[in-house]
């Protein structure tokens, strides 16, 4: 009996469920062509303070405070700094124990 309602259903259902396949399809596929189209290249304006970097590159945030000059080279090569850089310090929150320019 089970069966049978099973055919009488898939018959009724034949034409239907190849076109609502063909229909997810090209919905999914659209919408990652559309959003891979309008998605924007920060890194080719980064250095521009308009952007939404804020014209810096890199952002990196620490679990505790730096309490020292990471512009100094002396201390870089200390901590272990190889590369040549310019670090601009700043508190999150105001109480924060970051150094302030």
């Amino acid at each position: 009996m089970k069966k049978l309602f099973q055919r009488r259903n898939s018959s009724r259902q034949h034409g239907k469920i190849p076109i609502t396949v063909v229909i997810l399809f090209a919905i999914g596929t659209f919408l990652v062509i559309s959003t891979g189209a309008n998605r924007k290249d920060i890194f080719s304006t980064a250095g521009k303070k308009t952007n939404g970097t804020g014209g810096f590159l890199y952002f990196a945030e620490t679990t505790v405070p730096v309490l020292y000059d990471l512009n100094d080279k002396e201390r870089r090569v200390r901590e272990g700094f190889e590369q040549e850089f310019t670090a601009v310090q700043f508190s999150r929150m105001s109480g924060d124990d970051a150094m302030m320019r």
